[in-house]
């Protein structure tokens, strides 16, 4: 690795350890922001950052290009749905009722290509009563519908990092390697540590939303959970 990648991967690593203790503390801190009947929601969003952000720092240490690109999109659709859940009560009911009928969907869908397991019959029917009609089909809950549902515009990443994550023409057929008489030696190696810091920037994004205090939209103050 050259030293401008060395430097960036480094201090990228850093950051990345700095953002995952904040995570942590913010995750036993949460029930004093939001209240009981949603703490569980911003509980299960800071949990998936602190995995997410795991997997991508240990992708950025090995240089390993699909899983740092396929975590850092990650995070970011995850910021996306941090700040429409921050928002408000009403975003934050109707992503959980999305969500369940997504759920719905992909269990429904699951018993009719491979049966019944265990209690899945009961299980359906019980998701079927509470979820709304509108939702059972799935394909609800997707980042670019919530960033549109509040204003945000697409980040021209997204369709960089599902490039270097989805099974591309470019990536199934070899990659780098397509051209061999172009020397790329350099390049993951040195774009390990920028992929960790767009990783980086999104947790950031999500633990700011996290941390707003659900009626106003405001930070919470320091006192609130210190």
């Amino acid at each position: 690795m050259n030293l401008l990648g060395n430097f960036e991967l480094n201090a990228a690593l850093s950051q990345s350890d700095d953002l995952l203790a904040r995570s942590k503390v913010q995750m036993a801190d949460c029930g004093s922001i939001w209240p009981e009947c949603e703490n569980r929601l911003a509980h299960h969003c800071l949990n998936s950052l602190c995995g997410e952000l795991e997997r991508a720092r240990k992708a950025a240490s090995k240089c390993d290009a699909v899983v740092l690109s396929w975590t850092t999109r990650n995070l970011l659709e995850m910021s996306i749905v941090a700040k429409y859940l921050a928002v408000g009560k009403e975003n934050r009911r109707d992503f959980v009722e999305q969500a369940i009928g997504d759920f719905y969907y992909f269990m429904k869908t699951l018993r009719e290509i491979e049966g019944p397991r265990g209690s899945t019959d009961a299980m359906l029917e019980e998701l079927k009563q509470r979820t709304q009609s509108d939702y059972r089909n799935g394909g609800s809950v997707t980042s670019q519908k919530l960033a549109e549902k509040i204003g945000l515009t697409t980040d021209s990443r997204f369709k960089l990092l599902s490039k270097l994550s989805h099974p591309t023409p470019f990536f199934t057929i070899g990659g780098t390697s397509l051209a061999p008489e172009v020397d790329t030696s350099f390049t993951w190696d040195s774009y390990a540590g920028v992929l960790l810091k767009w990783s980086n920037s999104y947790a950031s994004e999500i633990l700011d939303s996290i941390s707003q205090r659900p009626e106003t939209g405001q930070p919470a103050e320091q006192s609130d959970v210190a």
